[in-house]
């Protein structure tokens, strides 16, 4: 990929690392119960960015503005699949909870914005259209089913009126839907900002992933069924 050589050429003190088929990418809090995601793409490789070169970036976001946020997610990488490039971004959250699900999305938005920032100096990103971008949060499912059915309840009296505050709204729709399809401009959070027209036009899927069982502390994915 033209992009990917550029990048490593431009940041070379910390290139890109090569992964094929299985993608680890671990949560390094000590607290978390939810530790671990493997995105499988048999065959395929991901080219990994390491988090020392969007962590931790104030001179950049918050000493710059009080809109941009300095948030970190867990991992990204770029890869292709189906003649397009993909910016895939993951956050790891131990609960299924409203409050951490937000937290995620910003997380997941907002490390976008650092890393396209460096993206856009590099040769082979300037096609826009050819780009996705792909948000992926991964929990543990309801710890039981008291609270899938509350859960199940709430999303159907959801679906009724509009009186569930926003980010109860987003981690209903991921919960039952588990993909939500919309233009980066026109990410809830982001709308009221005068970005980049070729910015806002960039197509941003964010995917809901739990694993399997309550108490599993790591589940695989399938990049391919995404």
């Amino acid at each position: 990929m033209v992009v990917t050589e550029s990048f490593n050429r431009i940041f070379q003190k910390f290139p890109l690392r090569p992964i094929v088929s299985d993608w680890d990418i671990i949560e390094s809090d000590s607290q978390s119960t939810f530790t671990g995601l493997r995105i499988q793409y048999p065959g395929c490789s991901f080219h990994v960015v390491s988090q020392a070169v969007y962590k931790d970036m104030p001179c950049l976001t918050t000493k710059l503005s009080s809109f941009l946020q300095d948030c970190d997610c867990d991992g990204i990488a770029f890869t292709e699949k189906e003649g397009k490039m993909w910016v895939v971004l993951a956050e790891l959250k131990s609960t299924l909870d409203s409050t951490d699900i937000l937290k995620a999305y910003k997380q997941i938005v907002f490390s976008y914005l650092k890393i396209h920032s460096l993206l856009s100096l590099c040769d082979g990103f300037s096609a826009f259209t050819e780009w996705n971008l792909l948000g992926i949060i991964a929990c543990r499912p309801p710890k039981d089913n008291n609270q899938k059915t509350q859960l199940d309840l709430l999303y159907l009296n959801m679906s009724e009126s509009n009186s569930a505050k926003p980010d109860v709204r987003c981690m209903l729709r991921l919960y039952k839907e588990r993909k939500l399809k919309t233009s980066f401009g026109n990410i809830p959070f982001l709308k009221r900002f005068p970005l980049d027209e070729n910015l806002k036009g960039m197509s941003f899927t964010l995917c809901l992933h739990t694993a399997a069982q309550y108490a599993d502390s790591t589940s695989t994915l399938d990049f391919t069924r995404l």
